[in-house]
């Protein structure tokens, strides 16, 4: 009878064991999800603040870039301003004097009746060693460059190819002509240590001065020598 009461009493404990393990475990299932959630919302939310930064990080970065690239670009602002700030080395006045002592050169304008027809004085322009007198006749533009360092091409800029280029004498003033063979578009004068270029439709042949403007038109300057007349 003793034995069998401590059988019993064996197999109560035991019951009473599993039960405990039972709730155990259930309340370790029922803990578990809370647990779980916890974490994941813990990680989210890690992400979450994350993010902005990231985003940050990669916008300053794209606005660093963007800098370095537009300091490097030679066609960014700072080369743009640089190009703007560059000095025109040509001046214009309407004062002759004023001109005549910006250039260093001497200009005596011609006289009335020399100029074709129409044509009346717009402007004087300069630089160093460089006089520039520009007459108008509605959209037309008639030039006169004179200078005591530079003659020729250098004098006018003209590097158009004209098909012909010829010479007038106008009483020993030797004029070299460009343009179709009759009418000059570029002309080229020199007179000791004075240098004369007269510009009209330049690079258009057939629109050019006639003998006869030509010599009009050197002739009625005064610097022109008067054994030259």
């Amino acid at each position: 009878m003793k034995d069998k009461n401590i059988v019993i009493a064996i197999l109560a404990g035991s019951l009473i064991a599993l039960a405990a393990c039972g709730s155990v475990n259930q309340s370790a299932g029922n803990n578990a999800p809370a647990e779980t959630t916890t974490e994941a919302k813990a990680e989210t939310e890690k992400e979450a603040a994350a993010e902005p930064a990231a985003e940050t990080d990669k916008e300053a970065a794209a606005e660093t870039g963007q800098q370095e690239t537009a300091e490097a670009a030679p066609g960014g602002e700072a080369g743009t301003e640089q190009t703007v700030g560059m000095p025109n080395p040509w001046h214009e006045t309407a004062d002759l004097e004023e001109a005549e002592k910006g250039s260093g050169v001497d200009f005596d304008p011609p006289v009335e009746g020399a100029l074709p027809e129409g044509f009346d004085l717009l402007t004087y322009r300069y630089t160093e060693d460089i006089f520039e007198a520009v007459y108008q006749k509605g959209e037309e533009q008639l030039v006169i460059r004179v200078s005591t360092t530079l003659s020729g091409v250098e004098l006018s800029g003209d590097y158009n190819k004209y098909s012909k280029e010829w010479e007038e004498n106008f009483k020993g003033l030797v004029v070299k002509c460009h343009g179709d063979g009759e009418l000059s578009n570029c002309s080229y004068a020199d007179l000791e240590d004075i240098h004369f270029a007269v510009e009209y439709n330049l690079g258009e042949e057939g629109k050019g001065l006639s003998a006869e403007q030509l010599k009009s038109l050197f002739m009625g300057m005064q610097a022109i020598p008067l054994e030259a007349k």
